[in-house]
């Protein structure tokens, strides 16, 4: 019974099977359609002005980069893109597929932009119901004067006769933050909308222009080292916004393929590591919070290695690196604004509303390119609002700073006035004895004040010179200069006749008050009766002795500089002078300047002056050399100088 029945079953089961996959069909076909991409997104009717796409496209995304426009038409798309608008940065290709139709009254001609800038390559493939078809290439990789529309943006024309569908594939692949804006534009639209956007960004880049002016101008009255930086970052972060809005593509280098899609991350990375160099310097962040600045260190250099990394093939990772920058550089920023705001430090004020104001547009904008926030009119351009804000707020900021900085200048040429007027006042009268004939001397700082100096004392036993020159120009090698004035005055009248123990008592002294400088110095002592000469010399240049016969001697006693690291005891020499010989004691800063083409004037230029007018007075000789050293120089002093003559008679 068993065995008989067992085909009966058979039967009967594969009949309820054939009745099920009958009943199954329609499902199935409905399945396949889905899968084989066949149902899409409703045609879009080309009804307004401007429209909107993203609700009439569908998306799909190629990981492999393994179909073709051959091949597409059989793959499944996303319904719809609504929430797609953009994918950040991305290695996969992405395919967007929609449907355009016109009304069926009137025909339509417009501008349909698929990209924005910095997308390196869209493929474009227009089917029309009418059956013609036609494909292109959009995107960076393109030179600008062969896009299809003279536009930043990538663009391509649309015309539709009356009723007339056209189904649009397009392919996506870029190095760079991909988003899909999608809209269509009739020509009028279009050329009202683009007229809107150049003027608004004609505006910001003439503020930009025009803060650029300003600060360029205020650098040039102050002269403020720190505004380089901030001019620096001016031009960079101006190249760059051009290049991140496609206008240095359009204006600057239309035919640069390579370089345009390198241009914004090279730019903004010089923008970064200026930017922050000059909030450590504006602010003085190594002052009141050292590791923070040695932070802001860091990152500024990671931004320059990221500025020439760009100039190679890794453009994706350099700009995921450089938003990592930017995210990593405001908190610390504001976290140094704050503590600069603790410590009522001035420029902090303007630290903190202006600089993370930048900042901060450009992480809500680094936020927006990655995805993680909606790419909208706000987020697209926060940069611009930031940057903007920025100029207006450091430019204020920094006048401000000017201002100080013009009324420390003022302070401090008073301060220097008085010093001049103090360093004059130590300088020596001629004795009364001496004469004009027998000692003429010539000083003159490099600036209003230096540290050369020299001295006379004239006792009833005979005549004392000094010179000395101190290391180093203005008003710290004047106060030292000083100094020696004040040690000299206590103990020269007493070893007068002694030169190598005037040194000697000298350097004791000022043991403790060289600090980072040095003196060279020469003592003289002259027995105007016998002429006899005592001399010692602590590195200084050696005196020469114009002899009355034209001979030239070099007094070169050994000695050394004075300075507290060491010492070694002067040592004393002795010549005689005769009726008509001359002396010269003299600083660095007349045998070693140097002319436009670097040659000293030495002894080269002195000596034959020297022999040629040595038979005139002595008043004539000094302003002889100094007069010939200033033709040789070109008024260009790099030096103080000092120089005492005496001729014995």
């Amino acid at each position: 019974m068993k065995s008989f029945c067992d085909p009966i079953r058979s039967a009967v089961t594969a009949r309820r099977l054939q009745e099920l996959l009958t009943l199954l069909r329609p499902m199935a076909v409905v399945i396949a359609l889905l899968t084989s991409g066949l149902l899409q997104a409703e045609p879009c009717l080309l009804s307004s002005d401007v429209k909107s796409l993203h609700d009439c496209a569908s998306v799909l995304e190629d990981r492999k980069h393994e179909f073709s426009f051959d091949t597409i038409d059989a793959e499944s798309f996303s319904l719809p893109l609504t929430k797609s608008k953009q994918v950040g940065y991305t290695q996969s290709a992405w395919w967007i597929r929609l449907q355009l139709k016109a009304e069926k009254n009137r025909p339509f001609s417009g501008t349909l932009i698929v990209a924005p800038q910095g997308c390196d390559r869209v493929d474009v493939r227009l089917r029309s119901s009418t059956g013609s078809e036609r494909t292109l290439q959009l995107g960076d990789n393109v030179p600008f004067y062969e896009r299809e529309v003279d536009s930043r943006l990538q663009s391509l024309r649309v015309h539709l006769e009356p009723a007339e569908t056209l189904d649009v594939m397009l392919r996506y692949e870029t190095t760079n933050g991909l988003r899909f804006p999608l809209q269509i534009y009739e020509e009028h639209a279009y050329e009202r909308h683009n007229a809107n956007e150049r003027l608004l960004y004609g505006i910001y880049f003439g503020i930009l222009f025009v803060m650029l002016l300003y600060n360029a101008v205020l650098f040039l009255v102050v002269r403020d080292a720190v505004s380089v930086d901030y001019l620096n970052f001016l031009v960079a972060f101006a190249l760059g916004v051009t290049s991140l809005t496609g206008f240095a593509y359009e204006y600057f280098w239309p035919d640069a393929v390579y370089w345009t899609d390198r241009a914004h991350p090279f730019f903004m990375n010089i923008a970064l590591f200026f930017g922050i160099r000059f909030i450590q310097r504006y602010i003085d962040s190594a002052r009141y919070a050292h590791l923070l600045d040695l932070i802001l260190s860091a990152l500024r250099y990671v931004a320059l290695l990221l500025a020439i990394v760009s100039i190679g093939p890794y453009v994706r990772t350099v700009s995921i690196l450089t938003q990592a920058v930017v995210l990593l550089s405001v908190p610390v920023i504001f976290v140094v604004s704050v503590r600069g705001l603790m410590l009522k430090v001035r420029p902090a004020r303007y630290l903190m509303t202006a600089w993370v104001l930048l900042l901060s547009g450009a992480f809500l904008y680094a936020l927006a390119s990655v995805g993680a926030l909606p790419y909208n009119l706000f987020t697209s351009n926060m940069l611009l609002f930031g940057s903007a804000v920025d100029m207006l707020i450091f430019s204020l900021g920094l006048g401000e700073r000017y201002s100080q900085l013009r009324v420390t200048a003022r302070e401090y040429e008073m301060q220097l006035e008085i010093a001049r007027n103090l360093q004059k006042s130590l300088l020596p009268a001629l004795p009364e004895s001496v004469g004009s004939t027998e000692l003429q001397y010539a000083f003159r700082p490099m600036h209003l004040v230096g540290g050369d100096f020299l001295d006379i004392l004239d006792t009833k036993d005979g005549l004392g010179l000094f010179i000395c020159d101190v290391s180093g120009h203005g008003i710290g090698a004047s106060l030292l200069s000083s100094m020696v004035k004040m040690s000299l005055s206590g103990f020269w009248s007493d070893c007068a006749d002694r030169p190598a123990e005037v040194i000697g008592r000298l350097y004791r002294s000022l043991t403790d008050k060289f600090g980072d400088q040095y003196l060279t110095a020469c003592a003289v002592w002259i027995d105007r009766q016998s002429g006899r000469l005592r001399y010692a010399r602590a590195g200084h240049e050696e005196p020469i002795l114009l002899r009355a016969d034209g001979s030239i001697e070099y007094l070169n006693a050994p000695g050394t500089i004075l300075h507290t690291m060491f010492y070694v005891p002067a040592t004393p020499e002795e010549i005689t002078m005769s009726a008509g010989d001359t002396l010269l004691l003299f600083t660095d800063g007349l045998t070693q300047a140097l002319n436009r083409q670097l040659v000293s004037f030495g002894e080269a230029e002195l000596i034959p002056l020297l022999l040629e007018h040595r038979s005139e007075s002595l008043s004539l000789l000094c302003e002889r050399i100094v007069r010939r050293l200033d033709a040789f120089t070109d008024h260009d002093f790099r030096d103080d100088l000092a120089l005492l003559i005496y001729r014995h008679n």
